[in-house]
């Protein structure tokens, strides 16, 4: 009796024993691999920082670069005068010095069509000039317009402006009394 009790007392420390040992070798697995995880993580939230910082360096250049063409745009608008056209000829916004020149107001000048002041206006040219307009192509020339009681000439230049694929989605105007 004495020695089955002995066998089955080893036996079961030395089921014991494997079983701490298959935990403890479970556990050194799990432990590498959190730590490999841990570090990948650490890994990955540096690279993250990184872009985080990139983004902000780009958001800054991308607000400077915006201020300063804004106040290209704001000069222009105080030195020339400045209309937007659908890619159709309709006014869709036109700048104070125009209106001054035209004698006019804003509301009498949105959704109208160009060529509308334009004196010996040739339709055939001028439908010609906006289908060119519409395929991206910049197009200069002199304009005689009636303002009230007098004809002034103007240099215009339209410069199509483009979405991201290409598409014309509207024409910007920019003309000097000459």
């Amino acid at each position: 009796d004495f020695e089955i009790e002995f066998v089955e007392k080893t036996g079961q420390d030395m089921a014991s024993t494997i079983s701490n040992v298959r935990t403890n070798q479970k556990t050194a697995r799990l432990l590498k691999q959190s730590q490999q995880q841990s570090e990948e993580l650490a890994s990955k939230e540096e690279q993250m920082r990184q872009t985080i910082e990139e983004m902000n360096a780009s958001q800054e250049e991308a607000a400077s670069q915006y201020q300063q063409v804004s106040s290209l745009v704001d000069a222009v608008h105080q030195i020339a005068m400045v209309a937007e056209f659908d890619p159709n000829g309709h006014i869709i916004d036109i700048n104070e010095n125009y209106l001054r020149l035209l004698g006019v107001n804003r509301k009498q000048m949105i959704g109208r069509k160009q060529g509308s002041f334009e004196k010996d206006l040739n339709k055939a040219e001028n439908d010609n000039m906006w289908r060119k307009l519409r395929q991206g192509t910049t197009i200069t020339k002199i304009q005689k317009i009636e303002t009230g009681f007098k004809t002034v000439t103007l240099s215009e230049t339209y410069v199509p402006i483009k979405d991201i694929s290409g598409k014309v989605v509207k024409v910007f105007n920019l003309a000097t009394d000459i």
